[in-house]
């Protein structure tokens, strides 16, 4: 289609109107540089040297930024939108009127054509004519050039209004380049602090402005230039801080537990320092800390689980579980001495990590923030507790009532448990080859999971049979449970035990026996100076009618000395059990001097009677009440004990002594028969000739000052014997003796000639010399103890026959004296009757003295009831010779005591006279071999049990003859039966004192209660009382003897059956050591009260806590 003229026409104006707006920017460039350079170097120049604070400084910023932005708009954005055609632009005919003017002769005609062209659009009827008259004026206006109408080199004129403020703004810049460099930053910066020019320098020695939240930092400050200020301010939110100075003639400025980024400046001398900015970071923080702690096993402890600490007190061994809840962190390490460990994330800021100890050191727990990667560490330190040793504490006690018995009480302790306890022994030497280095051990109970328990061994050493000269070591050894390491070992103290040699033995019981000797000797001094103060104290009682206080003292200091003397004897007693039990353990004594050694013990135990300590304790309770009269009575009493006292030490000492010699003497053979067949030996090794001379010498030496030490041994008993008051039909055979000694000397001196069959010769002659000896004498001893043993059995009879006849006398008296009257010149005569009776007795008493100092077989209480007898003669006569009515039935009274004392003691001594018959009748037909003593036995009691039923059958039948009006029976049947039921009960006493001694307290607590009733109807039949209340008491002394004997049966097959099963038993345990586990159970009790969740270190304190207030 052809484009038609006004097409073209318009086509020429939209050409000019781009060309118009084109000029319109160009001109707008210009502007815009002018204004703006001009703007700037103003503002500039305004702050540079007005210093404007912020306010003015914004205030110009945004003032000089608005105007940029109106001259921008204004002159260049507008043009650009026109030109684009964005928005309002001139239209076609404001564009003709532009043209119009530059071009005079089109300015209507291009005008009138638009106007013609927008009235055709409307007038439709008119539309061709005027389109034709259009088409012609754009024809007439098409050679007419519209562009030219714009000159863009007009704008050139406006070049010298941007030039002028563009050599003033280069002027400037090579002139001071400062004043628009800091004018410019200023005003830019309007919300900064800037300092005025000061002269000095503040310089920040801080290398970077970065901190984490609560840290603590230091701002510094360093000024350098020719005048320097003495203070500077730190200027922060509004606020100002003076500086401090440091030794370097720097300013610091501490910031403690920094939150939030902050800014600041510095002020000295009116002068401002830049503004700073100081950035704070967000701290990698640790929110929640837990860890687990899984125990070892062997530890029986349960897991636990530890909430915000990291410091760890452990057991080897021990599994670590951390667990980690954190806040601004982008990993967590785990740093120990070795590598370090990065720790597995589980999300939401928590880590993990297991690790097992086995050694302590400190670590540090290093959160990695995630923006810069530093690492803020956190220290903890790991105590790894390695199992400790165990260890054991041992406390060692001699049974000194059973020898070669010692018993151990322990304390083993461990942090966690054990695994064994051991008591282990070996020998270290002996004699006997196959022994040495060899030993034993024996495994103790023990609780694996307690860590402190105690423990009690008994080491009975009889077992070993041990020798003289052998040495044992022996120590506990326990073992802990630790599951890491295995167990370990730890021993208690090693001890030696060594058993003395043979020589040794004996030289240890020579001495203590010497020693016992003095005591007793002493012990008879004590007693006899006692008496005399009983006797001074007596005469002072009878001269006053009240005790005053000084009575009193020396009353007080008598008992004392009693008391004193009884604990004398008392530790006399303990050292002769202790020399017999050392003697016996390994050169035990024949059988027959074993049961006078018994017997010996017996009479050391009847020294201090029951009765004696009840006479005592009544003495101290009338000196209490102030009772004279009744203490008159205790204090004769007490006197006539310390008589009887007095005469048993006196036949203690002499059947110590007596004892001794047989003893030594029946040693002295066994160890002539022992050398003989040493000798004898050694002559056939001498025959032999195996061994050099030299050798064979040296043993004949050695044989040669054992019979030296012999032959002392021999002279020192035959010293021994001399001493004794009555010594023993015992000579020593000094030629035999002689011989021996010559025919080993000479053998010896053979041997050192080389003259082997001579040598062996003289050793078999001395051997058969000494063996001949040894026999001859056996025989001899024995024969003279058969001899003693018939004398003491007459002397016996001969004083139980004097007996006899006495009480027959007494009985004839008081029969004569209940007839007459205190005037009869018969009373005179009964009176001295009286005293030939006391005399007659008297001789008795002397004669059973003497006996019963070399008869064992008189007990104690024989001579005692012997010494009562006296006493109630003397009584007697003391009341007749008052020839008062009362006094003379008070002489009645002690003749009745007298009467019954002698019957009790008649019975007595023809038991006794009985049992020595049986005794000489089995040693004459058993080769001297006699009974031994047996424990107690059903027998026994069934025996004393059949004793008392028929002393209660006889009760009974003299009762039945009282209720029937027969004869009353005489002070001999009273005496008979009273003596008989003393005779049951000291049996049964007997019994009793073995079953203590075996540790059956009970059994013998119940036997006490049967002598109780025994005593009771003693003394009714003393008191000539018999009563129903007396029949029934033998009723129940029946029952009870029955009770006794099942009890007796039953114990007897326990001990079969624990014989059967081959069980050993042990002696209780001494009351020092009972008291002392009861303490120790005490503590255990008191250990377990401790809380359990205490740290082991303050359980460990606890428990040594209550072992120091429980160590004696």
């Amino acid at each position: 289609m052809t484009e038609s003229n006004y097409d073209i026409l318009l086509a020429k104006l939209d050409a000019f109107i781009r060309k118009y707006y084109k000029n319109q920017i160009i001109k707008g460039i210009f502007y815009f540089i002018g204004i703006a350079l001009v703007d700037f170097l103003a503002v500039t120049l305004l702050e540079y040297y007005g210093h404007f604070n912020t306010p003015i400084r914004a205030g110009l910023f945004f003032f000089s930024l608005l105007l940029i932005l109106l001259v921008f708009a204004r002159y260049i954005a507008v043009p650009l939108a026109g030109l684009f055609r964005i928005g309002k632009r001139i239209s076609h005919e404001q564009a003709s009127l532009i043209i119009g003017n530059h071009f005079g002769e089109v300015k209507d005609k291009l005008l009138n054509t638009l106007q013609l062209k927008e009235k055709a659009l409307h007038d439709t009827g008119n539309k061709d004519l005027i389109e034709a008259s259009i088409n012609q004026r754009s024809e007439e206006l098409k050679p007419v050039p519209f562009v030219n109408a714009v000159d863009l080199s007009s704008n050139k004129k406006y070049l010298k209004y941007v030039m002028i403020p563009v050599l003033a703004a280069i002027g400037l810049f090579f002139i001071n380049a400062r004043i628009m460099r800091e004018g410019s930053l200023r005003l830019v910066n309007y919300d900064k602090q800037f300092a005025t020019e000061a002269p000095f320098e503040f310089v920040l020695l801080n290398d970077d402005l970065k901190a984490t939240q609560n840290q603590d930092i230091e701002i510094k400050l360093a000024l350098k230039g020719e005048e320097i200020p003495m203070e500077v301010f730190l200027s922060m939110d509004g606020k100002r801080y003076k500086m401090l100075r440091d030794k370097d003639g720097h300013f610091v400025f501490p910031l403690r537990n920094v939150q939030q980024d902050f800014s600041f400046f510095f002020m000295a001398d009116a002068f401002n320092s830049d503004e700073y900015a100081f950035d704070v970071m967000a701290k990698a923080l640790l929110s929640k800390l837990s860890i687990r702690l899984d125990y070892p096993a062997y530890t029986h402890k349960p897991s636990e689980t530890i909430e915000n600490t990291g410091d760890l007190s452990i057991p080897q061994g021990t599994k670590v579980s951390w667990d980690l809840h954190t806040r601004n962190t982008g990993k967590v390490w785990l740093l120990f001495e070795e590598d370090p460990v990065e720790m597995e994330e589980k999300g939401s800021g928590r880590f993990i990590h297991k690790k097992n100890l086995t050694k302590s050191g400190p670590y540090f727990l290093a959160l990695e923030r995630a923006e810069d990667e530093k690492r803020d560490s956190i220290p903890y330190r790991i105590n790894v507790i390695a199992d400790a040793f165990p260890t054991v504490q041992v406390e060692e006690k001699e049974d000194s009532s059973m020898n070669r018995v010692n018993y151990f009480v322990g304390e083993v302790n461990d942090d966690y448990g054990f695994s064994a306890l051991r008591f282990v022994y070996r020998f270290v030497s002996s004699d006997d080859p196959a022994k040495t280095g060899k030993g034993g051990n024996v495994d103790l109970p023990v609780d694996a999971k307690r860590n402190a328990q105690q423990f009690y061994h008994v080491w009975d050493l009889k077992e070993l049979g041990l020798k003289p000269g052998d040495k044992i070591e022996y120590f506990f050894e326990v073992y802990d449970n630790d599951g890491i390491n295995g167990p370990k070992r730890a021993i208690s103290q090693a001890k030696i035990y060594e058993v003395a040699t043979e020589a040794e033995i004996k030289k240890e019981v020579e001495e203590q026996t010497e020693t016992i000797k003095k005591d007793l000797e002493d012990a008879l001094k004590e007693t006899k100076k006692l008496g005399k103060d009983i006797q001074r104290l007596q005469k002072k009682l009878l001269e006053k009618k009240t005790l005053n206080w000084e009575d009193q003292k020396e009353l007080e200091k008598l008992l004392q000395k009693q008391n004193e003397l009884k604990q004398q004897i008392d530790e006399i007693k303990k050292q002769n059990e202790r020399n017999n039990k050392k003697e016996n353990e390994f050169n035990p004594i024949q059988e027959q001097l074993m049961q006078k050694q018994q017997e010996l013990e017996k009479l050391f135990d009847e020294l201090f009677s029951d009765e004696l300590k009840q006479m005592m304790e009544e003495m101290q309770r009338l000196l209490q009440e102030e009772n004279k009269d009744l203490l008159k009575e205790e204090l004769e009493k007490f006197e006539l004990s310390e008589k009887e006292l007095d005469k048993q030490l006196d036949r203690m000492l002499e059947m110590y002594k007596r004892f001794e010699v047989e003893k030594r003497l029946d040693q002295e053979m066994g160890e002539l028969e022992k050398l003989a067949e040493e000798q004898e030996k050694l002559a056939e090794e001498t025959e032999k000739g195996n061994e050099a001379p030299e050798k064979l010498k040296e043993k004949q030496d050695s044989l040669n000052k054992k019979f030296d030490e012999l032959q002392k041994d021999l002279e020192q008993t035959d010293s021994l014997n001399k001493e004794l008051e009555d010594p023993m039909d015992f000579e020593l055979p000094e030629e035999d003796l002689d011989s021996i000694d010559q025919d080993m000397e000479e053998g010896s001196e053979e041997l050192e000639k080389k003259d082997k069959k001579e040598a062996a010769k003289k050793q078999k002659s001395a051997a058969k010399k000494m063996k001949k000896m040894a026999e001859e004498k056996k025989k001899e001893m024995k024969a003279m103890e058969m001899e003693q043993s018939m004398e003491d059995y007459e002397t016996l009879r001969g004083i139980l026959e004097n007996l006899i006849q006495l009480s027959f006398d007494q009985e004839a008296l008081m029969d004569e004296l209940a007839s007459t009257s205190g005037y009869s010149p018969k009373y005179v005569e009964l009176v001295q009757r009286q005293k030939k009776i006391r005399d007659d007795a008297r001789i008795v008493e002397d004669s059973l003295l003497a006996l019963s100092k070399r008869a064992i077989v008189l007990r104690s209480y024989i001579n005692a009831e012997m010494g009562k007898i006296n006493d109630n003669l003397s009584k007697s006569i003391t009341f007749l010779a008052a020839r008062e009515s009362e006094k003379v039935k008070k002489a009645m009274v002690t003749q009745q005591y007298t009467m019954t004392s002698m019957n009790n003691l008649a019975v007595m001594l023809s038991e006794i006279l009985k049992n020595m018959q049986e005794d000489m009748m089995s040693s004459s037909g058993s080769g001297g071999e006699s009974k031994k003593k047996s424990k107690p036995k059903p027998g026994d009691m069934e025996k004393m049990k059949e004793m008392q039923k028929k002393l209660g059958e006889e009760l009974k039948k003299m009762k039945k003859g009282q209720q029937e009006g027969g004869q009353e029976p005489g002070s001999k049947e009273w005496a008979q039966m009273a003596a008989k039921q003393e005779m049951i009960r000291r049996m049964l006493q007997d019994l009793k004192k073995q079953m203590q001694e075996e540790g059956n307290g009970k059994e013998a607590g119940e036997l006490q209660k049967t002598i109780d009733q025994m005593e009771k109807l003693e003394k009714d039949l003393v008191n000539k009382q018999l009563t129903l209340e007396s029949i029934r008491r033998q009723q129940e002394i029946e029952t009870r003897m029955l009770e006794h004997e099942k009890a007796l049966k039953e114990r007897e097959q326990d001990n079969k059956r624990e014989s059967k099963e081959g069980k050993q038993n042990h002696a209780p345990l001494p009351p020092e050591l009972q008291e002392y586990l009861k303490q120790k159970e005490r503590e255990n009790e008191l250990l377990k009260t401790i809380p359990p969740e205490l740290r082991p270190y303050y359980k460990d304190k606890i428990r040594e806590y209550f072992r120091n207030i429980t160590t004696p």
